[in-house]
């Protein structure tokens, strides 16, 4: 990867599937027969993600389908704020939702683990990517293993449906520990035990979905660089310096 995050969060401001294009319907009358609820969190954690690294932010409108597949190849980091469904039957049919025009695009399966990927991790913060059907030799086929097969070196997945506010919690602060340097396995577990401790009375369903599987190593990502203002600052006092010495020379003379 580039050592650049793509962090991308779509709207979804209303409980309804009426305005899901049939295929979506379609794939998910194999699954849970609910609803995608609202998302009123997703946005928030991905600015929050977005802030902490040298990032490209894409929300609402511009979590498009179209611009995740041109920009995920070259990424060092993916996060993906959204909803996701695992399919009963056929984990190759399981999606992830992004924003479209026609009221949504899903990213299935099958076309995941065809990506070019090489990014240092990938986080599904979704609901159900690590439920998947077991094969022989392989383990759980999931949504999060089509992004390994892509060439993610470590995936964070959900174990079940996930809590809007809950999840963003545990990811800001999953991320701040990732900045901080800690390995993303012992920053994953860090962000959940600050949450026991902050929420003691939450169920254990609030914290305990996520999971991750690949290296504990930190992530390769390029923080925002700080020195640009002291930089731009010490620009312009070169140039206002040359201009007061020109003129003095020039009055000299």
């Amino acid at each position: 990867g580039n050592g650049q995050l793509i962090a991308f969060a779509p709207a979804f401001p209303a409980t309804s599937t009426g305005n899901l294009p049939p295929l979506i319907s379609d794939l998910r009358s194999a699954t849970a027969d609910r609803a995608f609820a609202p998302l009123v969190n997703n946005q928030d954690e991905a600015r929050t993600v977005a802030g902490l690294f040298r990032a490209h932010l894409a929300i609402g409108d511009e979590a498009s389908l179209a611009q995740f597949m041109d920009l995920a190849p070259g990424a060092g980091a993916i996060h993906l704020a959204t909803h996701a469904f695992s399919h009963a039957t056929d984990p190759r049919l399981s999606g992830i939702l992004f924003h479209g025009t026609d009221g949504g695009e899903v990213l299935e399966g099958f076309r995941i683990e065809h990506l070019p990927l090489s990014a240092d991790l990938v986080v599904l913060s979704a609901c159900e990517t690590g439920i998947g059907t077991p094969r022989p030799g392989e383990g759980v086929i999931s949504l999060a293993r089509e992004f390994q097969y892509a060439g993610a070196r470590s995936v964070v997945m959900s174990l079940w449906q996930v809590d809007d506010l809950a999840t963003r919690q545990i990811m800001e602060r999953f991320y701040h520990h990732l900045a901080e340097g800690l390995g993303k396995a012992d920053a994953l577990a860090a962000a959940k035990r600050w949450y026991r401790m902050e929420y003691p009375d939450e169920p254990a369903s609030k914290w305990a979905a996520f999971v991750l599987v690949g290296d504990n190593a930190p992530v390769r990502l390029r923080k925002p660089s700080s020195g640009t203002p002291w930089a731009v600052g010490i620009i312009v006092a070169v140039v206002l310096a040359g201009g007061v010495w020109l003129r003095r020379r020039s009055r000299s003379a």
